[in-house]
Order: C-alpha cells, then structure tokens, then sequence
C-alpha cells in the first residue's frame, strides 16, 4: 500500500476519491431514475397496447411472431400466446399472403446483400379467428444491432375493415358508374345512330312521297283519260244501242218532207200545164170559149183540191224540217260530252235534249208525264249531263216491260236544283242496288250493255260537285234523283 508522505498530498487523494465517490452516487442515482423511468414508460406502454386498436408485433425473419401485443385479440380474437404459435400462411388471405412472401423475399435478398430494406407499408386481409376476413394496414421496420446485424422485424397493424369496405363500395360504384357511362355512350351512340337511320328513312320517305305525288299525278290523268275513253265507250255503246231509234225519229219526218215534195212536185206540174193552157187559149180562142175550156180543165185537174192541200203539205214538211232540226241539234248536244267547255244551263233543258234523242225508244214503251217547276240555270257541261240523263231515260225504259210509265220532275230549294225519272218496272233488290255503280256490272243479257252508263253517271255527276241517288222496291220501280249544287264550278 502506498503511503503518503505528506499530509497535503493525502489530502488530496482523499478529496479526489470523495469526488469520485460522489459522481459514482450521482451515476447509481440516475441509473435508478433512468430505470424508474424506463420502468414508468414501460407500464404507459403496455397500457397503451392494451388499450390502443392497433396492434404491436415483431418477427423474426422467417416470418414467425417473437411478440404480439393484447390488441391481438380485439383486432383478431386471436390473443397474444395463440399468434405466436401462428405463422403468416395461418392467419392471411392466399392474394395477401402472396404480397407478404414477395416483400419477406425481397427483404432476405436485401438483407443478404448487406442491405437495409426500407419500411414497408401494405394492405392485407388476413382471417380472423371466427374465419371473418378483415383488412389491415401493416406498417414493417427492419432493425438493426450497431454491428449492422439483422435483430428483427417490428410492426404496426391497423384495421382499415370499414375503410376498405367504403372504397370497395366506392370502387363498385365507380365501376357501376363506368358501367352506366359505358351504357349511355352505347345509348347514345344508339340514339345517334337512329336519328340517323330515321333521317336518311325521313329522306328516303320524302322521295318516295315525291314519288309518289308524281306517280299519282300521272295515275290522275291516266285516270281522266281512262274516264274520257270509258264516258266515250259508254256514250258509242248508247248510241249504237239508240241508232235505230234515231234513225226512225228522222225517217218518219224526212218519209213524210219527201212524200209531200213529190206530191207537191204532181201538183205543181199540174198547176204549170193548166197555166200553160191558160195562156194558149188566151190567146187562141174567143172570149167566151176559153173561158168554157179553162173552168173545165181547172176542174179536172182539181186546182181548188191542189192548192188547199198544198199549203196542208208544205206545212207539214215544214214540221218534219223543224223536227229533223231539232233531233240534229240534240245530237250535236249530245256529241259535245267530251268538250270541256261550261255553259248556264237548266237541267230541264239537258233533260229535253235527251228525251228527244231517245224518244222513240222510250216511246214504244211507256208514256212519259213531266211534271216540271221552274228551276234556276247552274254552270256545267251540259254534254255530259244530256249523257248522264240518256243513260238514266234508257235504263228506264229497258227496266218496263211490257209498257209503262215514266214521270219526269224538277224542282229547287235554296241550294240545289234536283230532277228525278222515275219508271213503273220491275224493280231492283238491296243486292243488285248495291253494285249497279259498279263499273261493268250489268243485269242485261250479252249485248244489251256494257255495264258502265251508271258508272260514268256517277261519275259526271260527283265531277260537278253534286249526287246521284237512287230507291227502288221490286215489282213497283225505280227513281234516279241527280242533285246538284246552285252555287259551283264545275271541274273539267
């Protein structure tokens, strides 16, 4: 032992070891503080892990729990002692544990290269102990000693079930919302193409309406042309029919004008030999013997009969003439059916006309009683009504047999001027007055007719605006009624 040779020096040995005494009493101090401490932030931080959510755990390498914290088993129902018999392939997912083996595998590669992996931050579903996945954040560090020697690895996981089902929802929405933006362009484009389509048919009808309107308009006048040629068959059919009748209407006054003319020739023939005699003997004779002469030969050629009954003869031929006239006046009406002249006329003169046409047809049947009011004239073809009313007086009086009557009206009221023939025939029934506008219906035998006079009646009459009616009862007869309207313009 060394002793000091000097108080002093001893004094200060002893001072120094009193310091030293004394920090080694302020090093044991803060070792128990820093212990007491250490031991107090210990106890927060259990207390904290047991009553935190998220849950604290380290691991080694290879993946095996080395500590779990309580929160284990509210976040799990796994508790702390059961995970750590459990590895990662125990409590994850297929999908997530696929995750979690790439990063442990990129990690041990990192590791082995002397590497210190960075914090990972992943989201994985594990299973819970009931068998319910559940979503988590994992939050993993890797630690190590001073030396650079892999310790462990420590972690942080949190359950972000709720979160993740929220942007699952909203990821379904979203893909819902694609979906239906998806649908709506597909709509759309649907739409699109259908107005399209209904344009291009839109166009495609307005052409064939232009079509159409032409087509038509061609049909028209073909059909006017049609109705010419038809009113024309009808009108050669009715006038063959009636040629014998018209024929015997103008030979009866021209047998009679020529019958007269001889006979009135004879007389004059006479009259020019009596005068011729006159004169010889006038100039021949005594006064008194020519005189004797004269009065004997004016006896025997009978002068007073001739003269007497050749003013009878000439005025029956002047009858004939003026009859013969007025046939070839009706006829020229008649003929004038096509013209698409207009006159002011009335229908009691058209009706006039054709009676005189067909007169002998209807004469060798029936009477015929007209029973007439005054009428106002209406602008029309007459041509065409004297064919209508010809067609209407024949079929009258084919319809008696053996002889009857025909009664011929005309009246007015304030808008129409209407006349009627009626007959006393046979009749007709629902079924036949039901067809007989049609065109070519006929009740007549082979050629007696062509069955379109009632047709193109019709016709001539809706053509001027106004109506052919018709009642009949079988056995009792028939009555046409043509309407026409007072105020109108006839249509060409």
């Amino acid at each position: 032992m060394r002793s000091f040779r000097e108080p002093a020096e001893r004094r200060s040995v002893e001072n120094t070891l009193r310091e030293q005494v004394k920090s080694l009493q302020t090093e044991v101090d803060n070792g128990r503080r820093a212990q007491e401490l250490l031991q107090s932030q210990l106890q927060q931080l259990r207390k904290f892990e047991r009553t935190t959510s998220e849950l604290f755990w380290t691991m080694d390498l290879q993946g095996r729990f080395t500590y779990v914290s309580p929160a284990s088993e509210h976040l799990w129902g796994y508790t702390s002692e059961e995970l750590m018999g459990l590895t990662l392939a125990d409590v994850m997912t297929p999908a997530s544990l696929a995750i979690a083996a790439e990063a442990i595998r990129s990690s041990y590669a990192a590791i082995q290269a002397g590497l210190h992996p960075e914090t990972l931050r992943m989201e994985l579903e594990q299973f819970g102990k009931d068998g319910v996945p559940i979503w988590s954040e994992v939050v993993v560090e890797y630690v190590f000693d001073d030396n650079g020697a892999f310790l462990e690895k420590r972690g942080v996981t949190r359950d972000i079930t709720k979160r993740k089902q929220h942007e699952l929802l909203v990821e379904e929405a979203r893909r819902v919302a694609d979906s239906a933006r998806e649908v709506m362009a597909v709509e759309v484009a649907m739409r699109r193409s259908i107005q399209e389509t209904l344009l291009l048919q839109q166009q495609q009808l307005e052409q064939l309406n232009t079509v159409l309107e032409a087509r038509v308009a061609q049909g028209v006048l073909e059909n006017r042309k049609k109705d010419q040629a038809l009113m024309h068959i009808d009108k050669m059919a009715s006038v063959g029919q009636l040629a014998a009748g018209v024929a015997h209407e103008i030979n009866n006054p021209m047998g009679f004008v020529s019958g007269n003319l001889g006979i009135l020739a004879e007389y004059f023939r006479k009259i020019i030999r009596f005068d011729g005699l006159v004169k010889k003997n006038c100039d021949e004779l005594s006064d008194r013997y020519p005189l004797e002469i004269i009065c004997r030969e004016r006896a025997a050629l009978k002068i007073d009969e001739i003269l007497a009954d050749g003013v009878d003869l000439i005025e029956e031929s002047l009858s004939g003439a003026e009859r013969i006239t007025k046939i070839v006046k009706d006829l020229k009406s008649y003929s004038r059916v096509d013209t698409a002249e207009e006159e002011w006329v009335t229908l009691d003169s058209c009706l006039e006309s054709a009676l005189s046409v067909c007169f002998e047809e209807l004469n060798s049947v029936a009477s015929v009683r007209k029973e007439y009011e005054s009428t106002s004239s209406i602008l029309c073809h007459s041509g065409q009504l004297n064919q209508v009313f010809m067609n209407l007086l024949v079929n009258a009086a084919q319809a008696i047999t053996p002889q009857g009557e025909i009664i011929l009206r005309s009246w007015e009221d304030d808008a129409f001027v209407s006349v009627s023939i009626s007959d006393t025939g046979e009749g007709m029934s629902e079924e036949v007055m039901g067809r007989i506008f049609e065109p070519f219906f006929t009740t007549k035998e082979v050629g007696q007719g062509t069955g379109l006079g009632l047709s193109v009646s019709s016709e001539i009459i809706q053509r001027h605006r106004g109506a052919l009616l018709v009642t009949s009862t079988e056995g009792v007869g028939t009555t046409f009624t043509v309407v026409m309207p007072k105020t109108m313009e006839a249509q060409s």
